[in-house]
Parts: structure tokens; C-alpha cells; sequence
């Protein structure tokens, strides 16, 4: 019997680069420092999900120059769903106030997502097509102004075309249930 998508990500992505769901959570971090506070973004899911943390600190690409800065840019995290015979995978990147290259290190993981997709349905017994695949980009970033008193931010899911990429923007350092972006996104 062929294994599923799941059991074959879980069987050839690296620990290290894996997200763990604990409880029905799972939590892309980003170091606190001096320049970012855009910390953490919480999914909650009880869905089978898929998540991997390209920015571990630990090379990814092993065959690039690490000295050529550009090349190596990646995105903050990956989270992969199944909904109605489609795979979507939502391209997480966290920010602080400035947008800053977020649009290529989300294309990178994209890009990431379809060579692997290539890898697997060379090498295992499944046949994953382009359009069996739904990209999402995230964008969560902390925003300068705060709310009027008396009312309260809303997290609305309001996906707008990138350069051929639909991307939302969000607030960090917020937890959200994965239900959310499923209603938000139709296949």
C-alpha cells in the first residue's frame, strides 16, 4: 500500500526542521531581539496538519554559498493541510514592523515545497500534481497603530495578489485556529 503524503514528509524531513503539533498547537517562533518583536504565531487544529520551520538556523540548502546572502533566503515556516483532494500549504513568514524581503522568502518556500513534491513523486509510489497544490502566503507582522480605545483588533482573513501569489497579512505574536484560513480559502 503507498504511504500517504504525511507519512512521507514525516519520513524524510529532517527532526530538526519539524514542527511539532503538542497538543492540537503548533507554534512558529522567531528570536526575540532588540529589532524584532514579532515573536510567535499559534495555530490551533485538531486537522492532520504538516508543519516544518525552514529557519531552524541550521543550513537548509547545503549546496549554495552561504557568502552569496540572497540565495539563502527562506521562509519562516510551512504548514500543510489536505482539503477536498488538495493540498494547502500555507507559507508562513514573520515580521516586525518593516515588510521587508517577505515576498521572496515566502516564494522561496514555494519553491522548496514544489522540488520536494518533484523529489517525492519520482522516488515514492504517489503522483502529487501541480494543481493538486494550494499556495497561501502569511504574512504576520506586528502593526504600528494600535486599536481605538473601546474596540478590539480583528483578525480578518483578507487574501490580496502578491506578483501571482495570494497573501494575507496578520497580526503576530497571536494565535489563530486553522479553521480560519480553511474557511478562508476556497479549492
Amino acid at each position: 500500500m503507498a504511504k500517504s503524503l504525511f507519512e512521507i514528509l514525516d519520513e524524510i524531513i529532517d527532526i530538526k526542521f519539524k514542527v511539532s503539533n503538542s497538543g492540537g498547537k503548533i507554534i512558529f517562533n522567531e528570536p526575540q531581539t532588540e529589532a524584532n518583536k514579532c515573536e510567535k504565531v499559534e495555530i490551533q487544529t485538531s486537522k492532520k496538519v504538516f508543519a516544518i520551520s525552514l529557519d531552524s538556523g541550521d543550513k537548509v540548502f547545503n549546496c549554495f554559498n552561504s557568502a552569496i546572502e540572497n540565495i539563502t533566503k527562506k521562509n519562516d515556516g510551512i504548514l500543510i493541510y489536505e482539503e477536498k483532494d488538495k493540498f494547502v500549504v500555507l507559507l508562513i513568514e514573520l515580521k516586525s514592523l518593516s515588510d521587508g524581503t517577505y515576498l521572496k522568502q515566502i516564494k522561496a518556500g514555494k519553491n522548496f515545497i514544489e522540488y520536494l513534491i518533484k523529489q517525492i513523486n519520482l522516488f515514492y509510489e504517489i503522483n502529487i500534481k501541480e494543481s493538486d497544490l494550494v499556495f497561501r502566503g502569511l504574512l504576520f507582522k506586528l502593526f504600528r497603530r494600535t486599536p481605538a480605545k473601546g474596540t478590539t483588533q480583528r483578525n480578518t482573513l483578507n487574501f490580496q495578489d502578491a506578483d501571482g501569489l495570494l497573501v494575507a497579512r496578520l497580526a503576530c505574536n497571536s494565535s489563530y485556529n486553522l479553521q480560519m484560513f480553511r474557511n478562508g480559502i476556497e479549492v
